[in-house]
């Protein structure tokens, strides 16, 4: 899991005036991150959403995981599914939420 997180950081191209985008290995973009949390495909549709304090939520604005300050990546059971220890709260979404590649 740690493997595959790196990977997509890796993948990651960050513009400050639009959010964070995110590319695929062959440099497509993928989708991007909001300044405001949003997270949103290629074609702008929204998949979800990061608050600030790590709460996941999908486009229903149902929460779907957490994103823990020390790393710990959590379903909404709040069971343990990975860790992202030094990744930003905003790329462990992505990578165990959303497009999962």
């Amino acid at each position: 899991m740690k493997r595959l997180a790196l990977l997509i950081i890796a993948l990651v191209n960050i513009t400050l005036a639009q959010g964070q985008i995110i590319e695929s290995s062959n440099r497509s973009t993928i989708g991007k991150i909001k300044t405001d949390g949003t997270i949103e495909n290629s074609s702008g549709s929204t998949l979800g959403y990061i608050k600030n304090d790590g709460t996941i939520e999908n486009s229903h604005r149902s929460t779907i995981g957490y994103v823990k300050k020390d790393g710990t990546v959590e379903n909404s059971q709040r069971s343990t599914i990975g860790y992202a220890r030094g990744v930003k709260k905003e790329w462990a979404a992505v990578v165990f939420f959303f497009f999962k590649l």
